[in-house]
């Protein structure tokens, strides 16, 4: 039995080490990798008790490696002088989020750019009419049914980018910040779930690998959306190398929970992120709860060095 519950509580591990490769079971293990370590050092505790001597030792290395991944999530970077820019991420469910609580949040947080997944032209209007171009009145919007549609919306005035071609649209636009340029990005590649499967989750983040190769350095970007992926997936962990980090780290926010699997449930995974490249560093991120969607609203505050 202490075999079978070490292999158990030791594949989100073991994934989480060896990569998920984009396959679907093991995208989902790997994802709750977070959620076995107090499992595991409990396991630890009784393995050492029975003297079962070689599967503490097992144990005890997953739980190293699951410390020494979950520490930096609380340990937050230095922050630096410059421009505030306040970004909201938040997915709507098929635009079932509703409007006015996200209107509300968007004045309560004085939110610069909004980012929005699942964005329907139903849900749209309803935006308009609970009051949002009146505090946000640049926007990028490309609505669509279900979970096709996504949008930008900004207090400073905006250039229209190219959407890079996912599986949900990626909008993307320059928001022409006091002073500087940022590019904005929002995110949605399919999930590893859907009927197309694995291989759409993987042709999404190989279309968003190549289309970060070719942003340019020099310019303030952030991407903001919901990533179907926690930081532990390897699709993420891949397009983050090298130039971006996720908000939440950066702030040593620790682990955070943002898709629940119905509205109104407690939220499971971390799947909305706010990467943001060298051009910043994160005051702090919280996650607001948003009726009407299985997601959580994500805020995070950017300080533009």
């Amino acid at each position: 039995m202490l075999g079978v519950l070490t292999f158990l509580l030791g594949a989100p591990t073991a994934f989480r080490l060896l990569g998920d490769h984009g396959v679907n079971a093991f995208v989902l293990a790997a994802a709750v990798v977070p959620l076995v370590l107090l499992p595991l050092a409990g396991l630890l505790v009784v393995q050492v008790l029975l003297r079962r001597r070689r599967l503490a030792a097992l144990t005890a290395v997953l739980v190293v490696l699951n410390v020494v991944w979950l520490v930096p999530q609380y340990v937050p970077a230095r922050v630096t002088t410059g421009s505030q820019l306040t970004v909201l991420q938040v997915n709507l469910r098929f635009g079932g989020g509703d409007p006015f609580a996200l209107v509300g949040m968007v004045q309560r947080h004085r939110v610069d750019v909004l980012a929005v997944q699942e964005l329907t032209p139903e849900a749209v209007d309803a935006l308009r009419g609970a009051g949002l171009d009146r505090e946000l009145p640049f926007r990028e919007v490309l609505p669509g049914r279900g979970p096709d549609g996504a949008g930008l919306w900004s207090r400073h005035p905006l250039d229209s980018l190219p959407a890079w071609p996912t599986r949900y649209p990626a909008p993307g636009a320059v928001v022409k910040t006091p002073g500087r340029d940022v590019v904005v990005r929002v995110v949605h590649p399919a999930p590893a779930t859907i009927a197309a499967g694995a291989g759409q989750y993987r042709a999404d983040y190989a279309t968003l690998r190549r289309a970060v190769e070719r942003l340019d350095p020099q310019v303030a970007t952030v991407l903001v959306g919901d990533f179907n992926a926690t930081v532990d997936n390897s699709e993420l962990r891949d397009l983050m190398a090298g130039r971006f980090r996720d908000a939440a780290e950066l702030a040593g926010d620790g682990l955070q929970r943002t898709w629940s699997l119905r509205p109104g449930w407690p939220p499971l995974l971390h799947l909305d992120h706010v990467l943001v490249d060298p051009h910043f560093t994160v005051r702090a991120t919280m996650v607001l709860d948003l009726p009407g969607s299985d997601h959580e609203a994500v805020v995070a505050r950017l300080v533009l060095t």
